[in-house]
Formats: C-alpha cells, sequence, structure tokens
C-alpha cells in the first residue's frame, strides 16, 4: 500500500513488517534502502546524539557499555537517536536506525528504549532481525545474488551499504551460505 500523501502517524507503524515499510515509502526494489527517505516519509526524526553522559550513569550491571541508539516517541511523534560517534560509520547509522525503527513498528512506543551493545534480549533480536529484512529486503538479496558471477559477502555487503557482519548475519538467516562465496 503506498499513500499519496507520504506520511504516517505513528501508531500506524505498530505491528508493520519490514516488507510493508518498505512498501509504504516506495524502497521495495531499492538497492541500498534509502533510511533517510524512510524516516521522511514517516515523519520521524534522527538525530546523533552524545551517550556519553548516560554510559556513565547506567547501572553498575552496565558499566563499560556502550549505547548505540534510542527511541523515543510520543504521541504522534518519534525521534530515533544514535550516537554520534558513529555518525562517520554508516553501516552502524543505519543499522542502528532500521533497529530502532523495528521498536517502534513492534508497539513500543511509550517509552524511551536504549539499544546496548552486547543486550541481546529476545526483543533485541528481533529488532535486529528487522533491521536486516529492512536494510536486506529478501527479494532483492537474492536477485542481487542471482545477477553477480560471484558474489562475496563483502561486495554484497558494499551494494547494500551494511557491515559485513550484518551481511553475514543475514546470509545465514536465509540459509543462502550455499550462494555466497566466504558465508
Amino acid at each position: 500500500v503506498v499513500r499519496e500523501d507520504k506520511s504516517m502517524n505513528i501508531s500506524e507503524l505498530h505491528r508493520r513488517t519490514a516488507e510493508e515499510i518498505l512498501a509504504i515509502c516506495n524502497q521495495t526494489d531499492a538497492v541500498p534502502v534509502d533510511i533517510r527517505s524512510i524516516l521522511e516519509t514517516l515523519e520521524i526524526s534522527a538525530i546523533p546524539f552524545d551517550f556519553t553522559e548516560v554510559e556513565e550513569s547506567l547501572p553498575e550491571k552496565y558499566k563499560g557499555s556502550k549505547i548505540l541508539g534510542a527511541m523515543i516517541s510520543k504521541d504522534k511523534n518519534a525521534a530515533i537517536l544514535y550516537s554520534a560517534k558513529d555518525k562517520k560509520d554508516s553501516h552502524r547509522m543505519r543499522f542502528t536506525i532500521a533497529h530502532e525503527l523495528a521498536h517502534l513498528c513492534r508497539g513500543e512506543h511509550r517509552h524511551i528504549e536504549f539499544r546496548i551493545d552486547g543486550d541481546l534480549t529476545e526483543d533485541e533480536i528481533a529488532a535486529n532481525t528487522f533491521a536486516g529484512e529492512l536494510l536486506i529486503p529478501e527479494n532483492t538479496l537474492k536477485s542481487v545474488i542471482k545477477e553477480l558471477l560471484a558474489p562475496t559477502i563483502a561486495n554484497l555487503a558494499d551494494i547494500f551499504d551494511v557491515s559485513v557482519n550484518v551481511m553475514n548475519e543475514r546470509i545465514k538467516h536465509l540459509d543462502l551460505q550455499d550462494r555466497v562465496i566466504g558465508a
């Protein structure tokens, strides 16, 4: 479903899949997916943020953790904060934004949610999976693999503008290791 006015109420994101978000934002066949265009269409801000003071005030069990991103929403407004330290790392920034968008789509929009490196709860794993689905859509990935003579994890990561680690996880998740060199 493609909307004419290109805007969506935050509450309308609840239970949307990555595939639905791509369709709503006209990004289904985009390679790489334009995450900024998605945010613009959904009217969600993405803001670089220095989490240093927050990290220093975390409870003891989280000491030494790096906060990668946070999602904040209220009523019809939402913002995704990503680490200002990652601003130069487009792969990390894109994945963090997609990950936090997943939390909105999962209905986690009435609170502040921090994504902490290494914290792999069930919700975090689901958000990581969503981010992979958003940035590396299955059908698009399969089409690109077919077009390449010798697809590798590294060249697929470059094509989709994601890290090698994210591409490797997506290839494993989709059980496509036999089609990619180095998987």
